[in-house]
């Protein structure tokens, strides 16, 4: 199997819920980076990860945009749209990221932007709406936090110094 369609049914067990078919393409050596969670290893606690992750999102579909590959590597652009348990609606992109040898992902990581959902919320003056707001799925450093609030403000802030 080419690391292309190896990406492509990845996502396809993703969006199909299908996660017995994993099996075709990871296995007990296999090792996961997901933001804010300790690696996991093996086929096993992948799929345990991926169905907590389900049961947090109920609608959750992946639209790959670009698959970028070469021997042994392959890095998906993706966005995903959603719904999580709560009601809020849901949407991030990112890049998937792994390593494959002999038709077998051995590394894989996710990085993706910061989540947006979108919640009713009573607003100024009472009036009650749909409102965008951030939604981080972990904590974010000081350096990160600094660089938003500069696109939020609008005002420079010195990198170097902690506040």
């Amino acid at each position: 199997m080419s690391e292309t369609e190896i990406a492509d049914q990845l996502f396809s067990c993703m969006n199909s819920r299908s996660l017995d078919k994993l099996a075709d393409i990871v296995n007990d050596d296999t090792e996961f980076h997901f933001p804010g969670t300790a690696p996991l290893h093996g086929l096993t606690r992948i799929q345990k990860f991926l169905r907590i992750l389900f049961r947090q999102y109920p609608t959750l579909t992946f639209t790959v945009l670009d698959i970028i590959h070469q021997t042994g590597v392959f890095v998906v652009v993706w966005t995903n749209t959603g719904v999580h348990k709560s009601g809020q609606s849901y949407e991030n992109s990112g890049v998937t990221v792994a390593y494959v040898e002999n038709g077998i992902i051995r590394f894989m990581s996710d990085y993706f932007k910061l989540r947006r959902v979108l919640c009713n919320c009573v607003g100024k003056r009472g009036r009650q709406g749909d409102r965008e707001m951030l939604f981080l799925p972990f904590p974010l450093s000081p350096l990160l936090l600094s660089s938003v609030r500069y696109k939020i403000d609008k005002k420079p802030i010195n990198r170097f110094t902690h506040r």
